[in-house]
């Protein structure tokens, strides 16, 4: 299968590029970067996800895509995630991709009722306020 890691420069993007390389899976990173990403067997595109037709360009061809985005400063607001979903939901929709993973944490969106006391009432309270 051709999958597509967008984000795969990142901690959690870099795990799965691996786990998709041991599955015996054909990788595309897709990265800011492309001339610091070096990976063995794994085609590096160089984008930004806010740029609609660089997103469009890397999901042309792929079987499934993993979104494993995040920001390094979760306190800070942001709509790059949001925006950076969207480009790639349009450009999966052009072309007849079916498969997305999207990765995050416990406590986006509805998972939070999965996040337990601590998480809940005191880290995500006092460092990811802007999310509540």
């Amino acid at each position: 299968m051709k999958v597509l890691v967008i984000g795969a420069a990142g901690k959690s993007g870099e795990a799965l590029v691996n786990e998709a390389l041991a599955a015996g899976h054909r990788v595309m990173a897709f990265v800011r970067g492309a001339a610091q990403y070096k990976k063995a067997n794994v085609r590096v595109v160089a984008g930004d996800v806010l740029d609609a037709a660089a997103v469009d360009v890397a999901v042309a061809g792929q079987d499934a895509v993993i979104d494993a985005l995040g920001g390094k400063t979760p306190w800070k607001v942001t709509t790059m995630e949001t925006s950076a979903a969207h480009n790639i939901v349009d450009a999966m929709q052009r072309h007849g991709v079916r498969r997305l993973l999207k990765i995050s944490v416990v406590g986006a969106g509805e998972s939070v009722k999965n996040a337990g006391f601590f998480n809940e009432h005191v880290l995500m309270r006092t460092f990811l306020r802007v999310c509540w």
